[in-house]
């Protein structure tokens, strides 16, 4: 594992074949935050996109994946996910790795939601 300054930034295996998927998500989540901050969306597309704890839709719950908070948030995610997602993608497929990020990202919705829950129970 190569690292700089403690942050790790890949593997010292080679890798098969080129991870596309992760590539795809990488361009995906820039595109998304780009759109999302350029053009302002109207507050219909916001209650469509972003998750509300209090009333969560199955279909917030997937397009929360794509939404960042800022730069700083989408930067976190975009290191972490350029640093494991090719090795991770190379291993296990380019289906399963989709599928994988997005059960994790509908199942760490799921889990803020509960949070909100217990610590606002009204």
């Amino acid at each position: 594992m190569y690292t700089f300054l403690f942050f790790p930034l890949g593997t010292e295996g080679r890798l098969r074949r080129v991870p596309a998927a992760t590539l795809g998500l990488v361009t995906t989540l820039a595109v998304v935050h780009f759109l999302l901050h350029a053009y302002r969306p109207t507050a219909s597309w916001i209650n469509l996109l972003v998750l509300y704890t209090d009333r969560p839709t199955l279909l917030q719950a997937f397009t929360a994946c794509f939404v960042h908070a800022d730069l700083f948030h989408l930067g976190g995610n975009l290191l972490y996910l350029a640093t494991f997602g090719p090795a991770l993608e190379d291993r296990v497929g380019k289906g399963q790795f989709l599928g994988f990020y997005l059960l994790a990202g509908l199942v760490s919705m799921l889990v803020e939601v509960e949070v909100y829950r217990a610590l606002h129970p009204e």
